[in-house]
Parts: C-alpha cells; sequence; structure tokens
C-alpha cells in the first residue's frame, strides 16, 4: 500500500463523520468555492472520485491517493508509482507521527506540482488557502485530533476515503482557478485549430485563403 492516512474524517464532513464527532469539534459549513463544487467543470469531481477509488482500493494511502489523483486528472506528467513514492512519507500523518493529515499533504504536493511555474508565492498561498479550508471543514488538520471522531477501524478507513475525495477536489478547484488551461473541459471546448502547433495553424490558415481564392475565382 502506498500513502495515506487511514486515521481521518471527510472533507467536508461525511455522515460517518458528523454521527461521530464530539460537539466541541464541529466545524462551521465551508463557503470557500475550493469547497463548494463551483464552476470549473466536473474535473475536481473526477479528481476526487479517483482519489476516493485509490483509497478504498486499498493501493494507496491517503496523501498518495490525493496527489495521484491529481497528477493523473490535470496531467500532471509522473506516472502513478512516481506519484505514490513522492508522497510516501506523508502517508499515516507523517509516518504516524499524528501531526498533518496525509491527505492534506498530498493536496499541497499537489499544489506545489502544478502551480510551481507561477512561483514559490502561488504556491504558498495557494497551500494556506487549502490548509485553512480543510481546518474550517473539519476543525483541525492534526490527525490525532481528527481520529478521535472515528469509533472503529472501519468508520475510520471510510472517513479517510472521504477526506481523500474531498481533499484532492479541493486542491483540483483551487489549481484550476490559477490554470484553467488545465481543465480537461476547458481543453476540449477550444477550437481544434487553437490546440495545434504554430507552424500547423499556419498552414492551415494558408491553405483556407488558398481555397478562399479558388473559390472566388470559380466563374
Amino acid at each position: 500500500m502506498h500513502s495515506h492516512d487511514a486515521r481521518t474524517p471527510p472533507f467536508p464532513a461525511a455522515p460517518e463523520a458528523t454521527a461521530a464527532a464530539a460537539a466541541p469539534e464541529t466545524a462551521p459549513a465551508p463557503t470557500d468555492t475550493a469547497m463548494t463544487g463551483t464552476a470549473t467543470g466536473d474535473a475536481p469531481a473526477r479528481a476526487g472520485e479517483r482519489a476516493r477509488a485509490l483509497f478504498d482500493a486499498r493501493t494507496h494511502l491517503c496523501s498518495g491517493a490525493v496527489l495521484a489523483a491529481l497528477n493523473s486528472e490535470l496531467g500532471g506528467g509522473l506516472d502513478e508509482t512516481q506519484a505514490a513514492s513522492l508522497a510516501a512519507g506523508f502517508g499515516h500523518a507523517m509516518g504516524g507521527s499524528g501531526c498533518l493529515c496525509g491527505a492534506v499533504s498530498g493536496a499541497v504536493l499537489g499544489l506545489g506540482l502544478f502551480l510551481a511555474p507561477q512561483g514559490d508565492g502561488a504556491v504558498r498561498r495557494a497551500s494556506a488557502r487549502l490548509h485553512e479550508t480543510f481546518r474550517a471543514a473539519n476543525g483541525s488538520t492534526c490527525c490525532r485530533v481528527l481520529c478521535k471522531r472515528a469509533p472503529s477501524r472501519r468508520a475510520r478507513l471510510a472517513q479517510c476515503a472521504a477526506l481523500s475525495a474531498g481533499a484532492a477536489e479541493a486542491a483540483a478547484r483551487i489549481i484550476l482557478e490559477r490554470r484553467p488551461e488545465l481543465s480537461p473541459v476547458g481543453s476540449r471546448r477550444r477550437p481544434r485549430a487553437a490546440q495545434a502547433p504554430g507552424r500547423v495553424r499556419r498552414l492551415l490558415r494558408r491553405l483556407l485563403r488558398r481555397a478562399d481564392r479558388t473559390g472566388t475565382s470559380t466563374p
């Protein structure tokens, strides 16, 4: 198994987590667009569901599931083994230390992978936003605190799967807000000519002009 913290609650809180959560840990409903499912098509939702599937299959822990899902859905250029290896140390809250939730760590790795071209400052700001969004939804980013909400191993696994899905989806929304060209939906909607390399576009325009001239000169 690669990297997931099998001890964390969902993001946003799933029914299992809500039922098991102690009253002091209850967090307000998120208002951040990264959590509300607005805009950017369904690529973030697909990233979330892929992260959930990877965790449920027990092939990845939370951090690896989140990073692998973001890499796959948005075209990060890593193969799945590379993504899982990069995230391996963050699973089980940094090797079982009980600190930062692995789903958050995997999401932050994804932000770095996709937003690095915009500079370190952009990555740090996006990471801070993800951290605050997660904390607002869950009351904490600490695995030790979060895992207290699940009364059994089965409940923890269900919570971790939902948390991995939510973290991947939230990170994908943040990434696509800053790099909308990565959206598969946006790519499909662009005209074909706009997707072609410059040399091919120039050739197409030349052929079209030639066809127009031929058409207008025909008696």
